[in-house]
């Protein structure tokens, strides 16, 4: 199965993403900043991230073109905002695709 890198600081819904990817097999790795997801990416080399695009240090967009410096991990951005500009941002940025 995959390792998996979710990066959000909503803690129920990481919590309650984390138990879904576990009960199917999955490995998960956590971070609850930008900051610390781009040293989780770094550290864990995960097969996909998916990145919460309202983080408390840096926007999700800044954070995945941190990442794609460096890396081609696949990036799913996960977006509760109905806010189109800053999905198109995070595309523009690198990520692959946004729930």
């Amino acid at each position: 199965m995959a390792k998996v890198l979710v990066i959000d600081d909503d803690r129920s819904l990481l919590r309650a993403i984390q138990l879904g990817l576990k009960a199917g097999g999955h490995e998960v790795i956590t971070a609850a900043s930008g900051e610390s997801g781009i040293t989780q990416t770094a550290l864990h080399s995960p097969d996909v991230v998916i990145l919460d695009i309202g983080l408390p240090d840096m926007d999700g967009a800044v954070v995945c073109e941190h990442i794609r410096q460096w890396s081609d991990v696949p990036i799913i951005i996960l977006s509760a905002t109905g806010t189109e500009n800053r999905k198109i941002a995070a595309l523009n940025g690198g990520a692959n695709d946004y729930v």
